[in-house]
């Protein structure tokens, strides 16, 4: 009786604790991110009945976990194998419930509120924490060690820990503040949850509470990865892919056969391929800038006059940029493929020049000199320009 009633009180300090701690971290939360929270509640409110089916799967998800704690740690076999495959099926409802629902819904959701970045930019500041945390722990792990094969198991846990932090760190480094890209969580994140979910806790209620939250966190995370593919399948400078809905044009041009494209995107691709392929011959050199290349796969042309392939900001050194702004001088080519991308010079200069010019813009001020004596401007779809060397031009470089 007396271990029961301890038992008893032990497990009530211990929800009141995790109680707390919940608590707390709601508060940071809510303080840190209220802007995207109140952003994420009006698309909530906006699409209230598509969160009929999420609604449903974490509660039977919850069920399944609360059904696990009352039966105890000791299970059998059977019974084991039946509460994975539940486990499976409710992760595969949550995943899709939304997105079959209302793929509009994840669009507003993830990209236009601020979902996924939320998810991600936390996500990334806990696990940081626990590498660091990992780092601290193993290696007294590893000095306390008493047999070879522990001090293997510390040794092995430790190498993969410093890669995950490694490449995580690498990651916010890059991007110039504590949000990186989702690929540097790659190795930290699942360690992480294996270390997680490898721990042996002696209590049945903080076994179930522990691993139940990292379950939860799971499914949360494996959601918010297939909407956020849904709403943007690929995102990069000057390259955001339209939600699925909206991808149900095809494009008139052999190289993207197959291929379903949003009505813009399809009117960008066919309207440049359409011009250069018009206003040009097959000895014409098309120069895109800052990384457009699409357009010499599409229309077949890979003639180069410059050294360079691609005079992207983070991938140039300034000599190369030199060398190519001299070829460029002596030789202008037939079209000019020219994409703006508000703030990404600025930002890598920020990043990785200390906020000093990039040399780009040495090559970005002389072509805008030239441009509007030597070249017409074809044609602007959203933020790319096409521009046409001048006859008159090209008959007197040829000349040369």
């Amino acid at each position: 009786m007396l271990d029961s009633a301890q038992n008893n009180g032990d497990n009530k300090r211990l929800i009141l604790a995790y109680g707390l701690l919940l608590c707390g971290l709601g508060v940071w939360v809510a303080g840190t991110y209220s802007q995207q929270i109140l952003s994420l509640v009006h698309v909530v409110v906006k699409y209230r009945s598509a969160m009929a089916a999420f609604l449903f799967c974490i509660a039977v998800f919850a069920a399944l976990l609360i059904r696990i704690g009352r039966k105890g740690m000791i299970i059998s076999k059977e019974r084991d194998v039946k509460i994975k495959a539940l486990s499976v099926l409710c992760c595969l409802l949550v995943m899709i419930s939304v997105n079959l629902y209302s793929s509009n819904f994840a669009y507003e959701f993830y990209y236009q509120g601020g979902g996924f970045g939320l998810v991600q930019s936390a996500l990334i500041s806990f696990v940081f924490l626990g590498s660091i945390a990992l780092a601290i722990v193993l290696p007294i792990q590893l000095y306390n060690a008493v047999d070879q094969m522990e001090r293997r198991r510390c040794e092995a846990l430790l190498v993969i820990n410093c890669g995950g932090f490694s490449l995580l760190y690498a990651g916010v480094m890059a991007s110039g503040d504590s949000f990186a890209a989702a690929h540097t969580l790659r190795i930290a994140l699942p360690f992480l949850l294996c270390i997680l979910l490898s721990v042996p806790i002696k209590r049945p209620v903080a076994a179930h509470v522990v691993k139940g939250g990292v379950l939860a966190v799971c499914i949360v995370l494996a959601m918010s990865c297939v909407s956020q593919k849904v709403a943007c399948s690929y995102s990069w400078w000057g390259s955001n892919m339209a939600p699925m809905s909206e991808k149900t044009y095809t494009v008139d041009i052999p190289a993207m056969a197959g291929i379903r494209v949003s009505k813009d995107q399809k009117e960008l691709y066919e309207t440049v391929t359409e011009v250069i392929q018009e206003n040009t011959t097959e000895d014409a050199v098309i120069w895109g800038y800052p990384h457009i290349k699409l357009f010499n796969i599409l229309t077949q042309n890979y003639n180069m006059d410059t050294f360079v392939p691609v005079l992207f900001y983070d991938v140039v050194a300034d000599s190369y940029v030199e060398k190519e702004q001299e070829l460029l001088e002596k030789h202008l080519p037939d079209v000019i493929i020219w994409e703006e991308i508000p703030g990404c010079k600025e930002a890598h200069e920020n990043v990785f020049r200390d906020g000093e010019p990039l040399k780009q813009r040495e090559i970005e001020s002389y072509l805008e000199e030239v441009i509007p004596k030597k070249y017409t401007l074809m044609a602007t779809v959203d933020n790319v320009s096409v521009y046409i060397l001048d006859d008159s031009i090209v008959s007197d470089r040829d000349a040369e």
